[in-house]
């Protein structure tokens, strides 16, 4: 049986590319530094990684449950590094969840 990476050419690149530019906004960079993870496995995960860091901004300036702005409300979306991998969940935040 084939493996799906030997089906397809793969650009990594593009990955490449796609976390740099996402590192040319500071906040971003920051935020992604502080999770102590390689960048080659960072860069696999650009896209999920900026609406976490989004997520995570949104909750600096939310006051209350009904003013927040994340996907699902009360909760905001993070990154779990696990063995060279990195898992999302939503956590709920505890200012907001006992109001």
């Amino acid at each position: 049986m084939k493996k799906v990476a030997d089906m397809y050419e793969f650009d990594n690149n593009k990955l490449i590319h796609s976390f740099q530019d996402a590192c040319s906004d500071k906040g971003f960079k920051d935020y992604v530094d502080s999770l102590n993870i390689k960048e080659d496995i960072l860069m696999k995960f650009t896209s999920s990684l900026q609406e976490a860091y989004k997520e995570c901004e949104n909750c600096k300036k939310c006051k209350d449950l009904k003013d927040c702005l994340n996907e699902v409300k009360g909760y905001v979306y993070t990154p779990i590094y696990d063995s060279g991998s990195i898992n999302f969940s939503s956590e709920a935040r505890p200012k907001l969840q006992n109001k």
